[in-house]
Parts: structure tokens; sequence; C-alpha cells
């Protein structure tokens, strides 16, 4: 799904963009649709999000000091734990949870929330 390079503009909208590519999900035609609630991003980034995994990761490196994974939960849903970049006082837990969707389609969700004074890392496992 990083690598589709057929991203289309779908519209744009008081919160953000929407986009979708045609040749998602492996060597199998599909369909992948991807909306964003930050009205900033410019369609031309969040391509370049989903297109180009340095981009991605130089992304992530500008948010998170360090980001793993502590849990997998049944129903493909994942906690991660992450360190914000320059705040050491503050972490941040990402919940991701992705839906199949009839016709091989997929909805995922990603919510986050940042703590001030976060407890030992041995204390949120």
């Amino acid at each position: 799904m990083l690598y589709c390079t057929d991203w289309q503009f779908e519209k744009k909208t008081a919160d953000g963009i929407k986009m979708y590519s045609m040749r998602a999900g492996g060597s199998e035609p599909g369909y992948v649709r991807f909306e964003t609630k930050f009205g900033q991003v410019t369609v031309a980034e969040l391509a370049d999000y989903f297109s180009d995994i340095d981009k991605r990761m130089a992304w992530q490196k500008n948010c998170y000091e360090s980001l793993e994974q502590v849990r997998l939960y049944p129903l493909k849903t994942s906690m991660y734990y992450g360190k914000l970049l320059g705040k050491p006082e503050k972490d941040s837990l990402l919940i991701t949870h992705k839906v199949e969707i009839k016709g091989n389609r997929q909805y995922l969700v990603s919510v986050s929330a940042e703590h001030s004074w976060y407890p030992p890392q041995a204390k949120v496992q």
C-alpha cells in the first residue's frame, strides 16, 4: 500500500483532504481511500506520506523520539508508546484499529493521546 503511485485527489473538505488509489493491496487490483483531518496538509504531502517510505519515516522522526509497539490486541488493534521529540516530559499513546470491509476494503482508525510526566516504561505495559 505504501508504494502506490496512482493516488488521485478526491476532494478538499473543511477538515482536510480525501484521496484514493486503485492499486492497493499487493498484486491484486484493489482500492484504498485515505482521509486526513488536518486542514493544513496538502494533497502532495499526503501522497508522499503514503508512497515514499523515506518521507514517512522522516515525518515520524520529526514527531517521535521513539515509537514502539507495546501491545497487540485481537481484531487487528495495536497500541504504540511514543516519546515526543523535543518534549522529554511528554509521551503519547497511539491506538490503531483496522476493520476489513466487504469487497476487500479496509478502514483504519488511528487515535493518539499525549500525557505529561509519563510513568516509567515498565508501568505502561
